[in-house]
């Protein structure tokens, strides 16, 4: 799993800088870029035999989601899909309240980066100290290769 901080990003140019300021409305994109608070970036590789519902992520202190998206070098199987959780601690991955306004197909074009969708509410995509985010597969996820999940959290 790779856990990147601040400016640590590798995409950013050395112009980019982090405004504690800046709400997320007013992100300059681009090797210029200007990003809002502290962040972090996960990432996690998974094939179809570990392709299992699971906690990703516990929180250290509050973090917002602001990001999410797949990528993988082989599709799975019928109907193969991801979803973003929020599970709390004593909350079973796939109990939990969904970030997501729907799944995310796995079985689209490879080697492309596949958005998914935030829900609006701001509030229900905070996680409080101690909270996890959960991936949780649906479908038949044989065959599926490589698939990197990047979850992009704010720091609150």
């Amino acid at each position: 799993m790779a856990f990147s901080f601040r400016d640590e990003y590798p995409v950013l140019g050395p112009a980019a800088t982090l405004d504690e300021n800046l709400t997320t409305g007013q992100v300059v994109q681009g090797q210029n870029a200007k990003i809002p608070g502290a962040w972090a970036e996960i990432e996690a590789p998974i094939d179809a035999a570990t392709a299992v519902s699971r906690v990703m992520y516990t929180a250290p202190y509050p973090v917002q989601v602001i990001g999410f998206s797949v990528r993988f070098s082989t599709a799975g199987g019928a109907a193969a899909a991801v979803t973003l959780e929020k599970t709390p601690s004593g909350t079973a991955p796939g109990s939990g309240t969904a970030l997501l306004t729907g799944t995310v197909s796995l079985t689209g074009t490879v080697n492309t980066n596949t958005p998914g969708t935030l829900i609006a509410a701001a509030t229900t995509r905070t996680l409080a100290t101690g909270d996890s985010l959960s991936l949780v597969f649906s479908g038949t996820q044989t065959g599926l290769v490589g698939l990197a999940a990047q979850i992009i959290l704010q720091k609150v």
